[in-house]
């Protein structure tokens, strides 16, 4: 399941959009459920939350990392994350994802920001 989390931040980082949507079809259910507190609307298949990871990235140019080892048990796991730009390193924000598996794919995600 680590392999399927460090999948998701792949989806997040590259910017390669036919990569971005492979990617998340490998590691999320067709019917994936975000929830953040940027959005105005939750997120609830692979199709809205691939167009808003593309806005993303369109915005920030800082990578998504885990920080830490995540957190894993039965189906669900919870992570803390940063922002770090690139270049100079800086961190732009972090938080903490907590989520759930359906099989070996993630099927939901609440996401929360700490800084």
């Amino acid at each position: 399941m680590v392999s399927t989390l460090e999948t998701l931040l792949k989806t997040w980082n590259t910017n390669d959009p036919n990569e971005r949507k492979h990617l998340l079809e490998q590691c999320t259910t067709s019917n994936v459920r975000y929830i953040d507190p940027h959005l105005t609307q939750n997120i609830q298949d692979q199709t809205a939350m691939l167009e808003f990871l593309t806005l993303f990235r369109s915005r920030v140019p800082h990578l998504l990392e885990i920080k830490g080892i995540p957190d894993l048990h039965h189906h669900v796991f919870r992570f803390e994350w940063l922002l770090r730009h690139p270049e100079n390193q800086s961190i732009l924000s972090t938080g903490e994802f907590i989520g759930e598996f359906t099989g070996n794919k993630i099927s939901n995600i609440i996401g929360f920001l700490k800084e």
